[in-house]
C-alpha cells in the first residue's frame, strides 16, 4: 500500500507543476488578454457596481485569486525557465535477492516452529494447518505411490511402515512427503508416524502383484541386501545392492527407501524380479565399523511372492572385535519361501 502511496503523489506533483508551469511561460499573453477583456466590457462592470448591494459582495483576501474592478494586473510575469527537473530513474536488473520467491525461500528454509501449543496449530505461512493426510495410488509395477500432507510437520522426521518393514524421511517445508514403495501384499496398508504420536493410515489393493517376487531388508542402515541372479560373482554383471540397484523402471531391481543420513535412522532395500525362471540367491552384509564392532546388528527380512508373505523374521548377526574395522561380514539368507535359519548370536 506506500508504494501505491507514492505512485500516486508523484504523479499529482508532475500534474500541479506542469499546469504552474504553463502559466508562468505564458504570464505576458495571459495578462494582456485579461485587460483586453476589462476595458472592453466597462458597462458590465459598473452596472455590478450599481445594482448589486455593496454588503452582499464578498471582501476579496489577499490569498484569493479574484479580479477586483479598477486594478490591473502586473506588465510581466517572472518566467521559471520551464519545469522543474526531477530525478531520473536508472533501470536496474532483479537479482536472486530481492525477487519474492527467493525470500520466501529463504524464511522456510529458515524457520524453526517455536515449542508453543498455540504455534502447533498454525503452518509456516501462518494458516491453520487442518488435517493431515495420507493419499495411496497405484504406480507401474505393483508399487504405491504415498503422498503424506501434514501442514503443521514441516521438517519433520516421519517413519512409514508397511508389512513389518519400517523406513524414515524428512518432510518438506510445507510438511509434505512423496515416496513410491514396492507393495509386499494384494491388500497394502501404509502408516505415517510422527514423533508427536500422531499416525496416519491408508490402505488399497495391488491388483498388478502376481507373478512379482519381492526379498527386502529393513532395519537401521548397518545391513544391506545383495542379489545375485544366475549365479553371478560380487560385483559382476548380475550383481544388484544399494551401489548397483539396477534400472528401476525394469522388472528386475533395487530400490532403497528412507534417509540414511537422520538421526536414529530407519531404511528398506527391496529386490523385485519379474516373471522370471532365473535363479536368485541372496545375502545380508554389513561392514565392521567403530560403531558396529563387538556388538550384533539386526535386519528385518520380509519376502513375498505373487501378493503373499512368505518370510517376515529377524536377522541377527554377530560383528566381528574392533581389531577387524573395515572388514565386510556376509550372511546367506533364505530363497524366496525357503524357512529363515540364518539368524546368529553374539
Amino acid at each position: 500500500m506506500p508504494l501505491k502511496r507514492r505512485i500516486v503523489m508523484a504523479g499529482t506533483t508532475f500534474f500541479l507543476a506542469a499546469a504552474t508551469g504553463h502559466v508562468m511561460q505564458n504570464g505576458d499573453t495571459i495578462s494582456a488578454k485579461l485587460r483586453n477583456a476589462l476595458s472592453s466590457q466597462p458597462a458590465a462592470v459598473a452596472e455590478v457596481e450599481a445594482t448589486a448591494p455593496a454588503a452582499a459582495l464578498p471582501t476579496p483576501q489577499p490569498t484569493d485569486a479574484v479580479l477586483v474592478a479598477g486594478t490591473s494586473l502586473p506588465a510581466a510575469l517572472p518566467s521559471t525557465g520551464g519545469l522543474p527537473d526531477f530525478p531520473g530513474d536508472q533501470a536496474q536488473a532483479l537479482t536472486s535477492g530481492v525477487l519474492l520467491a527467493a525470500r520466501m525461500d529463504a524464511v522456510a528454509d529458515s524457520y524453526t516452529r517455536p515449542a508453543t501449543d498455540a504455534d502447533a496449530e498454525y503452518s509456516v505461512f501462518g494458516i491453520p494447518c487442518g488435517s493431515s493426510k495420507l493419499v495411496l495410488s497405484l504406480g507401474a509395477g505393483g508399487t504405491l505411490r504415498a503422498a503424506l500432507a501434514a501442514p503443521c510437520h514441516p521438517g519433520e522426521r516421519v517413519v512409514f511402515s508397511h508389512a513389518g518393514l519400517s523406513f524414515a524421511m524428512l518432510t518438506d517445508a510445507s510438511g509434505g512427503a512423496q515416496v513410491t514403495i514396492p507393495a509386499m501384499l494384494a491388500y497394502a496398508t501404509v502408516d505415517a508416524g510422527f514423533a508427536n504420536g500422531e499416525v496416519l493410515s491408508a490402505a488399497r489393493n495391488v491388483p498388478d502383484l502376481e507373478g512379482l517376487r519381492r526379498m527386502a531388508l529393513s532395519g537401521d542402515g548397518a545391513v544391506h541386501l545383495n542379489a545375485y541372479e544366475d549365479g553371478a560373482a560380487y560385483g559382476a554383471k548380475g550383481h544388484f545392492s544399494m551401489s548397483n540397484p539396477g534400472d528401476p523402471a525394469s522388472a528386475t531391481a533395487l530400490v532403497v527407501l528412507g534417509d540414511a543420513g537422520l538421526d536414529s535412522p530407519k531404511v528398506v532395500e527391496i529386490f523385485t524380479a519379474g516373471n522370471s525362471t532365473r535363479t536368485v540367491a541372496f545375502d545380508a552384509e554389513a561392514e565392521t565399523t567403530p560403531a558396529t564392532c563387538g556388538h550384533a546388528v539386526t535386519a528385518r527380512v520380509v519376502t513375498m511372492t505373487g501378493g503373499r508373505i512368505g518370510i517376515r523374521e529377524t536377522l541377527k548377526q554377530a560383528m566381528p572385535d574392533c581389531d577387524a574395522v573395515g572388514d565386510l561380514v556376509q550372511a546367506p539368507l533364505p530363497g524366496w519361501d525357503e524357512p529363515m535359519a540364518v539368524a546368529t548370536s553374539q
